[in-house]
Parts: structure tokens; C-alpha cells; sequence
């Protein structure tokens, strides 16, 4: 089983109601509110919260988002970005933040079958990742932190 963490800016109070109204609550491990970090999106603060009730390292976590502010604090965490965009369209920023941009959510499953290969997950560099894609910004974002300095 692959641990799963939701991150909402809402309330964690109101989210788990959500989840549990719609049958779904039993599918994540950890469940983080905006109400339990101090800054919220576009800072990391939420997805770094979550990785680390998980027990995973962020370098090794993907954060799917429909939202620019989410795409930035993901990147900024150093997780993997994956955008479904929902309202608003990919920008330019979104397509250099993001590792991928999907159309539905079963592109995302499908991607993710192959991502997290483990073969896959022992290449991830979060380092090379920030200069070779442009992944992070350090004008806007600072530089991509190893869990350790997070």
C-alpha cells in the first residue's frame, strides 16, 4: 500500500467530514488542514507537514494540485508536482513548476503506475531535478532542501 496524505488549505475539521461524506476518508493515512501549519500556499509548509506524518521524504512524494498556489508550494517543498488543472489553465510558470500536466485524474493513476517504480524513486535527485527542469525558481523559492535542512 502507498501511503497517501491529503493537504487542504481548508479547515481539517471540515476536509475529514468531507471525506467521510463521501466514502473516501479510509483512503488516506494522513489527513492536514490549513488550520495545523502556520503559513499557508504557495509556502511548502502543508506538503513538508504531510511527507513528514507520512514518513516520507519529500524528494520522494508527488503532490497532485489543480491549483497555482499548490504547484508553487509543492515545488517549493521540493515534492513532485502533478497538475490537473481545473478552473484555470496551465501558465508557463505552472509548466516549468511541474514535473507533468494531466488532463483527469486517470492520467495521473497511470503515470504514477510507472512513477513509482522503485527503480524510479532510487533516481530521483531532488537537486537535479531543480536545475535541470527549472523545478524551482531560488529567485522566488530559495534552493530545493534535502529533508534534512527542511
Amino acid at each position: 500500500c502507498v501511503p497517501v496524505a491529503l493537504a487542504s488549505s481548508t479547515r481539517s475539521e471540515v476536509v475529514l467530514q468531507q471525506l467521510r461524506d463521501a466514502g473516501i476518508a479510509e483512503y488516506f493515512q494522513v489527513v492536514i488542514g490549513g488550520d495545523m501549519v502556520k503559513r499557508s500556499k504557495p509556502q511548502p509548509d502543508i506538503f513538508l507537514k504531510a511527507c513528514e506524518e507520512l514518513g516520507v521524504e519529500p524528494k520522494n512524494a508527488f503532490a497532485i494540485e489543480d491549483s497555482y498556489n499548490g504547484i508553487r508550494a509543492a515545488a517549493a517543498g521540493c515534492l513532485r508536482p502533478l497538475m490537473v488543472p481545473d478552473l484555470m489553465p496551465p501558465t508557463e510558470e505552472m509548466e516549468r513548476l511541474s514535473e507533468r500536466i494531466f488532463a483527469t485524474l486517470l492520467d495521473v493513476r497511470d503515470y504514477l503506475r510507472v512513477a513509482m517504480s522503485p527503480a524510479q524513486m532510487n533516481q530521483i535527485d531532488c537537486r537535479e531535478l531543480a536545475r535541470g527542469q527549472a523545478y524551482l525558481r531560488s529567485d522566488v523559492y530559495g534552493e530545493c532542501r534535502d529533508s534534512e535542512q527542511a
